[in-house]
Order: structure tokens, then sequence, then C-alpha cells
């Protein structure tokens, strides 16, 4: 086991993770035959806490969506997502029209599934949809009730994770309008990151006696809150002020139609900063400035600031290169301003420096 005084930069690796572990640890991926070990990864053990720096994996290998480490007596999950990717859904912020949060089941992928890691394609999100995958070997997020929307999507994120169990997933539309209401999907869906954990809640309630609830989305439940590792607390924070959701308005025959939901957008301190700390992130400096793991391990400042230093001169060269003043960049016109880099240096994809600025972003 190497120790975090021997740590160095290196362009394998490609995120990173703090992890409140020590010892002999091992990084573990959920597969078909449960979890094994990952060998993308290095691990460096500090103080307290230890880093984990993933790699590339080759080309054809199964999606991760979540990640063990141990050291033989506790445990600790990471997620699969980026801190840089989920930054609006830490703060709250509403980046487009309607987004909603989905609970879905967590099935294994093969060539008799649909695409469910990618979840291309909700018109057409079914069981029985034939896909050649070279990732077989995958687990992903598969809709515990039919969906069929036809929304304009945006983007899709997986936000949580337990393989194997259950997936929290945040689809962001391009369209306010809301359709299909009344779909069974719409109880194991939300609107807010409150108002989903406040469903699978209630899911957990309707499991256990007097109600004995075996459909999946009950089954599920209690492994999913009690395996991603949130602490009770957080929990709480989270469903305290949100109100009934679809399962405990049935329960009292006062169905609400989706439609007429007033949910709670405000995200609690809490949940950020425990999502904050279970998440991957692109840059180092960010982790450290981040994770609430962090003051168990010593980086070397010199590293630090060589890396903030390598981002910032390349994101401040495509700006200048454009015709754009670096300072007038920020997290809300990062999109826009990236076209017109793009188009006139050509040297970037309108991705790539969208997730460069927020790379430098996350650790300021």
């Amino acid at each position: 086991m190497k120790t975090i005084s021997e740590f160095q930069l290196s362009n394998e690796y490609r995120f990173f993770s703090i992890v409140p572990l020590v010892g002999d640890l091992t990084v573990k991926a959920f597969t078909s035959i449960g979890y094994e070990t990952y060998n993308y990864c290095d691990i460096y053990c500090g103080e307290s806490s230890s880093l984990v720096c993933f790699k590339q994996p080759p080309a054809g290998s199964p999606t991760i969506h979540n990640f063990l480490v141990s050291n033989g007596e506790d445990n600790f999950i990471i997620q699969e997502i980026c801190y840089e990717n989920c930054r609006d859904i830490l703060s709250g912020e509403q980046l487009y029209p309607y987004s909603m949060y989905l609970y879905l089941n967590s099935v294994n992928v093969n060539g008799n599934i649909a695409d469910t890691a990618g979840i291309s394609d909700v018109d057409h999100y079914h069981k029985d949809k034939i896909f050649n995958r070279c990732d077989v070997e995958s687990w992903g997020p598969l809709s515990f009730y039919d969906v069929q929307s036809g929304y304009d999507i945006a983007q899709i994120r997986v936000v949580l994770s337990l393989s194997g169990t259950a997936h929290i997933v945040r689809f962001d539309i391009n369209s306010s309008e809301i359709k299909n209401t009344q779909s069974r999907a719409g109880n194991a869906a939300a609107r807010s990151i409150r108002g989903i954990f406040k469903t699978i809640h209630e899911w957990s309630i309707v499991s256990e006696e007097p109600f004995s609830n075996i459909e999946l989305p009950a089954v599920k439940a209690v492994p999913f809150l009690t395996g991603i590792g949130m602490p009770n607390d957080v929990l709480n924070d989270l469903i305290s002020e949100s109100p009934e959701m679809r399962v405990a308005q049935y329960l009292r025959n006062a169905t609400i139609p989706y439609s007429e939901f007033v949910e709670n957008y405000s995200v609690p301190e809490s949940f950020s900063t425990w999502m904050s700390s279970v998440v991957r992130y692109k840059t180092i400096s960010a982790a450290v400035k981040n994770s609430i793991y962090s003051s168990g391990i010593t980086i070397d400042n010199v590293l630090l600031q060589s890396e903030k230093q390598e981002i910032e001169q390349l994101l401040f060269s495509l700006a200048i290169a454009a015709g754009v003043l670096p300072d007038s960049i920020t997290l809300e016109n990062v999109s826009t301003i990236a076209n017109s880099i793009v188009n006139a240096t050509g040297a970037i994809s309108i991705a790539d420096f969208v997730s460069l600025f927020r790379n430098y972003d996350a650790y300021q």
C-alpha cells in the first residue's frame, strides 16, 4: 500500500476521491457475480483518510455506477458521478425548464435488456428492447414501471447508486410541459432531491409491518437508503420539510395529481456536504477543498499549485485567443462563451471547455 507522501500528479489519473479509511484497502466494483476487485486505480494512505486515484478503464469495460472501498472491517461507497457535474444538484440551481428525479431499479445489462446504463431514449425505454452492447457485465438503472414520456431530454445523470439494488437518476428537460402526470411511474418520481428521498422513505415504510408491501420499489428502499451510507441526520434533514409524496397520499386516499405537487426545492447543507464527500473529482485540488475527509491526508502544496496553474493557463489562453476576458466567464454563462471560444479556436470541444472551467471554479 502506498502512502500519501508518495503521491504525484499523473496524466493516468482521471478522477480523485478521498475516503475516511486507512490500512490495507481494496476498491471493488459491482458485476454480475457481486463485488469484484477494481484494478484501474491507485490508493495512497494518509493519517486517517486515503486518496483513491482512478485511471481510465479499457474500452468495453463494464459501466460502473458506484465503487466499494473496504479495509476488511469498514466499507465506504464512492459514487461514479463527478462533483463538477452535479454542482447544480448540490446548490438547488435549476438550469433547465423542468427536471425530474426517478427512483429506479438496478438490473444486469445483457443482450436481452434495454440500454439501461445509458437511458438514452426514454420513449423506447422497455425491458424487451434488444441492444448489442460490449459492456455486458454492467449494472444500470431500469424503471420499476413503464416510462413513455416523449420529453425533449437535455441530459440524464445517474446521481446516486447502489448497483444491484437501485439508483436515483435525474432527467433535465428542455420543456416545462408536464406529461403523463397520472402515470404509475410518478409513484417513484419527484421534482426535487428532497422529494425523491421522501418518496423512497415512504416506500421503505410500507415495506415493513403492518403493510409488508412486496412491490420492488418497497423491497429495494431500505437496502438502498442504508447501503449508500447516508447518515440518518442527513436523511432526516431531506425528508423533514418535504410534503407527502404519492405513496403516503395513496394510503390516505388523498392522491393529488402530479402536476399539482408543490415540492420543497431547497437543498439542505448537510446533504450537500455529505454528497460532496462521496463523489469523484476531476482535480485533486477540488477534492481537497470540498471533501470533509481531506483533513485526514496531506498533499504537498506545490502539487496543488502546479495543478491549478496548469488548468488556469489552458483556460485563460483559450479565452484570450477567442477575444474573451477570462474574468467575464461564470458558471451561468460558460456554455454560451464556450460556443464562441470553440468557434474561434477549434482547439477544444464545448463540453471539454465547460468541464475545464468547472474544474477551475471548483477549487476557487
